[in-house]
């Protein structure tokens, strides 16, 4: 059985050969040596992570049992493999201490509610007083500002209807900023730990 470095190596080669024939205008060509080095990369993966043989030569299926590995950690698109994490934190204007009981779990359904509008899974959330904890998992096709915008926007509106004591002690629900970080496989654990420790400082 090839290993992992192996199906790399075939990925490289395709690749190089690829390369060769755009430079000579024979595009079709160079197209099936640019799907062989993703099945070819994709084969690599499967098998440095110990999930599927590489059996299988349908870019699709690859593309498949990547997005199904590892308790769905992997997503896909039509033609992207992806695993795109965040980690926000935003505070209410004046760092005011007013997300807390009715406001902190309406606050809650409405960011699960927004969330599931543009497409996108809060895997992990922390209400406290004065900020708020949310680990996103994301697509690739929206930006963390986009993100950010969308769920202070929505909530902030809606918060300030249902709640006019807010409403009438401040101009605006949040501030302009938030912190924002990217989040990989490695540190996905910690950043859910230590969101779901936030109760207990």
């Amino acid at each position: 059985m090839k290993g992992p470095n192996n199906w790399f190596d075939f990925a490289a080669d395709d690749i190089k050969s690829g390369e060769i024939l755009l430079r000579e205008g024979m595009y079709n060509m160079a197209c099936f040596h640019a799907q062989q080095a993703a099945e070819k990369a994709l084969k690599g993966f499967l098998v440095f992570t110990k999930t599927s043989s590489p059996r299988i030569h349908n870019l699709p299926e690859l593309l498949d049992e990547c997005s199904a590995m590892n308790g769905k950690r992997w997503k896909k698109s039509a033609t992207t493999v992806y695993n795109i994490g965040y980690h926000f934190i935003w505070c209410p204007k004046y760092r005011r201490k007013i997300l807390a009981g009715e406001v902190a779990e309406r606050l809650k359904a409405l960011l699960l509610e927004k969330a599931s509008q543009i497409q996108m899974e809060i895997a992990r959330m922390e209400i406290m007083p004065d900020h708020v904890h949310l680990f996103v998992k994301a697509t690739p096709v929206n930006s963390p500002h986009f993100i950010a915008h969308q769920l202070k926007g929505y909530t902030s509106r809606i918060i300030r209807i249902e709640f006019p004591c807010i409403k009438s002690r401040l101009p605006s629900l949040w501030t302009r900023s938030y912190y924002c970080e990217s989040v990989g496989h490695i540190s996905e654990k910690t950043v859910r730990r230590y969101i779901e420790e936030q109760k207990n400082r």
